[in-house]
């Protein structure tokens, strides 16, 4: 299993509470033996809605 956050507070111990979190929770939790965490850091983000009307 595979947790990947996008927009998560990058400071240590944040970092470090979600790894003890997925360790002692989420791998029991969903039957894993390991639990991949992944944080990619936040470059930009744009919110892109659809034009109404004709094509």
């Amino acid at each position: 299993m595979a947790v990947v956050i996008s927009n998560f507070p990058h400071t240590s111990e944040d970092k470090r509470w979600l790894i003890e979190y997925a360790g002692e929770v989420l791998c029991k939790r969903f039957r894993q033996e390991a639990i991949l965490v992944g944080f990619i850091p936040l470059v930009e983000v744009h919110i892109v809605e659809a034009r109404k009307g004709g094509d």
